[in-house]
């Protein structure tokens, strides 16, 4: 009897990236840029492409398992809400995805999936409440309550990318102004660097960073300032939360030390003593592949 296959896509703003299990082996691993899309039939169509190319080149798929940015009704296999995907919101996606893979799908906000990547590959595993914060093109959030993904009543729970820090500040995607997605993410990052920046413009937040790195005061400037609104919603997530563990991930956790000392600076200003000694900040494993993992890894449950 052949291993089961699961594959986890997660669509992201900018990147979409793959990863195919079969128990516990990574069969692929690949990371594609995201098409524009503005139709559900856009979506459909760049996800049965996916789905038919691991088909071609392995002996099959078995499930598949789809995180995407925006706010998700995994029940009903909607998106209702997406500062990525603002066209393709209120179709039932996964409905008309079953009919065209006839195999087992599950769906989610890209960065629950994360979440339960992270939680499942990291140290934080036995823990009993754990958050994850991706820090990618936008940013999103996860908790785990006791080993499972807490969703909240109607499943939107753990939105932190879009508490409004500043009140007067620009306005989300999302219709609110001033969100921790509009102050910290990568996108913001960039888009600052570049209001601020006279001599050179950047076109990723990798490059603030490596210009940071060579002393750059432009990016000191616009990396502490994403730190400090990043700081401040960690510090509120631990009085509200509780939680033993903060993972942070997606790619811009890739900076790594660079981020982490000036995060837990701010965070730590903001938080009650006592409070804050019993919770752990830390980088997770998986960077920008969580969502992916994550995805792979809840469709596997489905299929066992």
């Amino acid at each position: 009897m052949r291993s089961r296959n699961s594959l986890g896509i997660d669509i992201g703003g900018t990147f979409t990236k793959t990863i195919m299990l079969s128990d516990n082996r990574t069969l692929f691993d690949e990371t594609i840029n995201t098409p524009q899309m503005n139709s559900h039939d856009a979506l459909t169509n760049f996800v049965v492409n996916i789905y038919q190319k691991y088909r071609a080149v392995t002996d099959g798929v078995d499930g598949v398992g789809i995180g995407i940015a925006g706010v998700v009704n995994s029940k009903l296999g909607i998106i209702e809400a997406s500062c990525s995907f603002p066209s393709i919101t209120g179709v039932p996606f996964i409905n008309i995805l079953n009919e065209q893979l006839s195999i087992p799908i599950v769906f989610d906000n890209d960065s629950n999936f994360a979440c339960l990547g992270e939680y499942n590959y990291t140290l934080c595993r036995n823990t009993s409440v754990a958050v994850v914060l991706t820090l990618g093109t936008g940013i999103g959030s996860g908790i785990i309550i006791d080993g499972k993904l807490f969703t909240g009543a109607f499943g939107y729970s753990g939105e932190f990318g879009h508490f409004c820090l500043e009140p007067a500040g620009e306005q989300c995607g999302c219709g609110s102004c001033g969100c921790l997605n509009i102050l910290s993410s990568a996108k913001a990052i960039v888009k600052k660097y570049n209001e601020l920046s006279v001599n050179s413009k950047v076109n990723t937040s990798e490059e603030v960073l490596r210009n940071w790195h060579n002393g750059d005061p432009v990016s000191e400037i616009v990396l502490d300032n994403a730190c400090h609104y990043l700081g401040k919603m960690i510090s509120y997530i631990i009085l509200s939360v509780n939680p033993e563990y903060i993972l942070l991930s997606g790619g811009l956790s890739r900076a790594g030390d660079v981020l982490l000392k000036k995060i837990k600076s701010y965070a730590h200003m903001y938080t009650i003593p006592v409070v804050w000694r019993r919770t752990s900040i830390m980088i997770g494993t998986l960077y920008e592949k969580s969502g992916a993992y994550g995805a792979a890894l809840e469709v596997r449950k489905v299929l066992a």
